[in-house]
C-alpha cells in the first residue's frame, strides 16, 4: 500500500505511464475493486495514447472520473489496476492500493451568513454573534461573506483522522456534541 490519501471529487483522470507494447496494445481495462475479496466495483474501458505511452481513465477536466462509473462511494482501503492486453495475447496488470476517502457523507450543510446588522446569537449559548439563517437567494450584507457550515461529528477529522474533513481557508468557531 503506498498509503496516498484520493478521492473522486473534482477528479480528472486516472493514469498508468510507460505503457508499450511491441506487437502493441489491444485494449486497456481500468477496475476499481475490494481488496479484501478482490470483486471488481467497476470494470471500465480505459483510452490509449500510444505517442506518450500512457493510458487512463478521464479527460481531464474535473469530475470526468466519478462515482458509480470509475469508484465505489466507501471510505477505506480501495484497490485500483489497469490491465493491459497486447495485439501478441499477453496481459501485463499495474496494480496500487491507495486509502480512498470516496464518501464525505453526509455533505457539509451552509447552515448561516454573517449579517453586521443583526445583534443576537445564532446558536445560544455559542458566541455566534451576527449570523442569520442561510435561505436561497438571501441578500448578504458583508463583504468578505463569512459562512457558517455544519459538519457532523462523525465526518469531521478530529473525530475520523483518515476521512474526515477539516477547516481549509476558514476555522473552526463552534464544536457540539454531534
Amino acid at each position: 500500500m503506498n498509503n496516498d490519501l484520493v478521492g473522486p471529487f473534482e477528479c480528472s483522470n486516472i493514469l498508468v505511464k510507460n505503457v508499450s507494447a511491441t506487437a502493441g496494445i489491444e485494449r486497456i481495462q481500468f477496475e476499481s475493486f475490494n481488496p479484501s475479496d478482490g470483486g471488481a466495483y467497476y470494470s471500465v474501458p480505459a483510452w490509449y495514447d500510444s505517442s506518450s505511452g500512457t493510458a487512463g481513465v478521464g479527460t481531464g477536466s474535473i469530475n470526468s472520473v466519478t462515482i458509480g462509473t470509475h469508484l465505489p462511494e466507501m471510505d477505506g482501503t480501495l484497490w485500483g489496476r489497469f490491465i493491459i492486453f497486447d495485439k501478441a495475447g499477453n496481459k501485463t496488470v499495474a496494480q496500487t492500493t491507495v486509502r480512498y476517502n470516496g464518501s464525505n457523507h453526509p455533505a457539509p450543510e451552509l447552515v448561516a451568513i454573517y449579517n453586521p446588522n443583526v445583534s443576537t446569537e445564532f446558536i445560544p449559548g455559542s458566541g455566534l454573534v451576527g449570523y442569520e439563517q442561510y435561505t436561497p437567494g438571501m441578500t448578504v450584507y458583508a463583504n468578505p461573506m463569512k459562512l457558517l457550515y455544519r459538519v457532523v461529528k462523525t465526518n469531521w477529522v478530529d473525530y475520523n483522522p483518515d476521512y474526515g474533513l477539516g477547516a481549509s481557508n476558514g476555522t473552526v468557531i463552534y464544536t457540539d456534541d454531534q
